[in-house]
């Protein structure tokens, strides 16, 4: 017996007409659907489970009215049953836009893709190079990682709607919203509490009610957390610069973003004093924290200035619209 991922049913046989039915269409519908749209559409390829980088590919391909088909497991979008019926439709899109988080995520479509790699564009949305691929395998090659080492389109990520708490009163000075799982967020964690700031949040938070679980973050809720960034005037971010999803939800709450150097290398780099602040140790963030506050205009101004900036240059439809040009130049 086999169990359908999208109802949980139990099957004898799970087959194509019954998984396409969940995705909105029935297989007869899918079949007149595809000649209509022949070259006129992306395939995207996702990790089994959900993932940041995937999920904000999708919503961007989506709110820039592109036509897209995914695997079962997205929740956004049309989607197809498994993963050589995905690879087997390359012929008939425009790309195919392989997000790849594990090496093993990656695993179900290789078998598929030697014929059409011309059509591949290799997303490596783990945050180290993932052994297991060579990036000359596939003609385009993008990376979550900050540093372009290799030949590759940096891809960080971006500031998608839900992020926003809409939380209208900042009654908190400074948040570090995180736990010691390294040794400068533990220095920053430490830090902060040392400070003696009045009104500061240092710590972990999780909504164990999970009042708000959305699909989209992989059933975790973050009601709580999104609830605290809305409160704070200043926020800190710890892991990667850009490449983590903090350093853009501390921007649409409307916070004073302070974080290590944005590192990602992509049009539209986040500026130092004008649309966040940057340290390079824990002095200078002390710093750089004092005066902020004693100065709240100009708190203020940087924390709206830095939303502005994201809101136009780093949104899920931005980055989308960055990865069809450079996909559109190499392969249509």
């Amino acid at each position: 017996m086999e169990i359908c991922r999208i109802c949980r049913n139990e099957y004898s046989k799970i087959t194509e007409s019954h998984t396409l039915t969940h995705g909105g269409m029935t297989l007869q519908e899918y079949r007149l659907w595809l000649p209509h749209n022949e070259l006129n559409f992306y395939l995207i390829g996702q990790p089994v489970h959900w993932n940041y980088t995937a999920g904000q590919i999708i919503q961007g391909f989506q709110n820039n009215k592109k036509n897209i088909l995914c695997m079962y497991n997205s929740n956004f979008a049309r989607y197809v049953p498994r993963a050589e019926v995905l690879i087997s439709l390359i012929p008939y899109a425009k790309a195919l836009i392989l997000v790849d988080e594990s090496g093993r995520d990656g695993e179900q479509y290789y078998p598929y893709t030697d014929p059409f790699k011309n059509k591949i564009a290799y997303v490596d949305a783990s945050l180290s190079f993932n052994p297991l691929i060579d990036i000359k395998t596939f003609p385009l090659f993008f990376k979550v990682e900050n540093d372009r080492t290799f030949d590759i389109y940096s891809l960080p990520y971006c500031m998608e709607r839900r992020y926003v708490a809409n939380y209208a009163i900042k009654d908190v000075s400074v948040s570090c919203i995180f736990g010691p799982t390294n040794s400068l967020r533990a220095q920053v964690l430490n830090h902060i509490q040392d400070m003696k700031i009045s009104d500061y949040f240092c710590g972990e938070l999780y909504d164990v009610l999970k009042t708000d679980w959305n699909q989209t973050t992989g059933g975790r809720s973050n009601f709580l957390y999104y609830r605290m960034l809305g409160r704070s005037k200043m926020s800190i971010s710890i892991d990667g610069g850009g490449n983590i999803a903090r350093f853009f939800e501390i921007l649409a709450n409307r916070c004073l973003l302070i974080s290590p150097k944005w590192k990602a290398d992509i049009l539209y780099p986040f500026i130092d004093g004008e649309t966040y602040l940057e340290f390079s140790n824990i002095k200078e963030m002390d710093e750089k924290i004092r005066f902020y506050l004693g100065h709240p205009d100009t708190l203020n101004a940087v924390a709206i200035q830095g939303y502005n900036f994201a809101s136009v240059y780093h949104t899920c439809e931005s980055r989308a619209t960055y990865m069809i040009d450079i996909i559109e130049k190499n392969f249509i």
